[in-house]
């Protein structure tokens, strides 16, 4: 990444700490197109992803928005510990870095969102919590419930237990745990059960949404492959209440989790050629 397209870096200040932002500005060459706020996804996904995610945003800027991204309270390089971290002050954290978004852009243009896999799911709960609905909402690979994404990450806690020790432990005891009101460490990170709870809570069947422009879009190692059978069912859900959503399936590796940093270009590509054209 040369200087032309490196990042602004900075930081907010928010309610529990500073919070660390990455701008990256729209090109002089392009027609503005307004402003993408990017939501990261849990824990370890959010590094697998940032060179996805700086890729894009890279991509998205030389067409002509401005794209920001945010670490979220107690996640990557912004204040705090994970073992803090809460669903409602994410909530906050995202309503604030929209703000900052909009008076970098000046008021009247208009911004997106954009989430990967439970940044996904938290960029739809904060549609109500913003001023204006957003000019479009981009998934990419998108949890359908909090549930189970954190019942994936436990599954790491459950395998590191396993390598460590030989010794099992379940996912149901680790819920336990969350219950009796402890909280849990996995791959370093510690998760609260006030935020499991909350994310236990957050089901996409759930929300309300208003009428805009939503894609989403999934990767398989198989491009020919039709979307899940999850994805499908809420698809048609929103079918029937009057949302409509381009959605697609490309070829790639989950770079989200693979054990190297990997690239998707067929995803860059396709979420690019969606947003160019506006369909």
């Amino acid at each position: 990444m040369g200087v032309r397209d490196a990042p602004q870096c900075s930081f907010l200040e928010a309610t529990h700490g500073p919070l660390f932002l990455a701008y990256y500005p729209p090109s002089s060459l392009s027609s503005p197109r307004g402003g993408i706020l990017y939501v990261h996804p849990l824990a370890e996904e959010m590094n697998k992803s940032r060179r996805m995610v700086s890729l894009q945003a890279r991509k998205l800027a030389a067409l002509g928005y401005g794209v920001l991204t945010v670490d979220l309270y107690g996640c990557g390089d912004s204040s705090s510990d994970f073992s803090e971290a809460s669903l409602e002050c994410w909530v906050n954290d995202l309503v604030l870095a929209h703000a900052w978004l909009q008076v970098k852009l000046g008021q009247g243009q208009d911004i997106g969102l954009w989430g990967l896999r439970l940044g996904g799911l938290l960029a739809l709960n904060l549609v109500p919590r913003l001023p204006a609905p957003p000019s479009f909402v981009l998934l990419w690979q998108p949890v359908l419930k909090g549930e189970g994404a954190l019942t994936e990450f436990l599954r790491i806690a459950v395998a590191g237990e396993m390598m460590n020790s030989g010794s099992g432990v379940t996912v149901k005891e680790l819920r336990a745990k969350f219950a009796d009101g402890q909280s849990v460490e996995i791959a370093g990170y510690e998760v609260a059960p006030e935020l499991a709870d909350s994310l236990d809570k957050l089901k996409m069947a759930d929300m309300e949404l208003p009428q805009s422009k939503y894609y989403w879009i999934e990767v398989a190692r198989d491009a020919t492959k039709p979307l899940s059978f999850a994805s499908r069912k809420q698809l048609d859900a929103w079918s029937a209440s009057g949302i409509n959503v381009d959605s697609r399936v490309v070829q790639g590796e989950p770079f989200w989790k693979t054990v190297e940093i990997t690239d998707c270009p067929a995803l860059i590509e396709a979420t690019t050629g969606m947003l160019a054209s506006g369909s």
